[in-house]
């Protein structure tokens, strides 16, 4: 529904990577190829930055069909992107249109060590899902290749929602 969303790739630091977003009357496309060159390896379609209270929700919805990579889904808290975040993986590769349910309370938090990324052990709460200020889906695995995905809509549920 937001058109907002925009690519953010590794090109931002050196990268050669490349993800372009369009829009249909119905879906959004997010489109490009990965490489690991230069030490990159990532594209992300990122939301806004804004306050999404997701506080009421316990599961998020994605409706989509893609090829070449898998990707996770980012919720996070703070503007910076070495801080802690929750990941989970929501997409995984297929041609057919899919429909993936996840629940938030099974996203990790991972923080940024000179390591790589390593699980925090922080669990989901309510008051960390009322802080989410961006949403991003990026792909799961530095690998090189061509990819599409196509996504309907993505959808956070609850039984409180309304």
């Amino acid at each position: 529904e937001n058109p907002d969303w925009f690519a953010l790739n590794d090109d931002v630091m050196g990268g050669v990577s490349v993800g372009v977003v369009a829009l249909t009357e119905s879906s959004v496309i997010f489109e490009g190829e990965v490489s690991t060159d230069n030490n990159g390896g990532f594209v992300s379609l990122r939301s806004p930055m804004n306050a999404y209270d997701l506080s009421p929700y316990t599961d998020v919805v994605i409706a989509y069909r893609g090829e070449g990579q898998d990707f996770t889904m980012v919720l996070a808290d703070n503007p910076a992107w070495y801080m802690p975040k929750f990941e989970s993986k929501v997409i995984e590769e297929s041609s057919e249109w899919t429909t993936s349910t996840v629940s938030l309370y099974d996203f990790t938090q991972y923080a940024m060590t000179n390591y790589g990324e390593v699980e925090t052990g922080e669990e989901m709460s309510p008051g960390l899902l009322s802080d989410v200020i961006r949403i991003e889906l990026m792909n799961s695995a530095f690998e090189s290749g061509e990819f599409w995905l196509e996504i309907d809509y993505i959808e956070f549920q609850g039984p409180e929602a309304e």
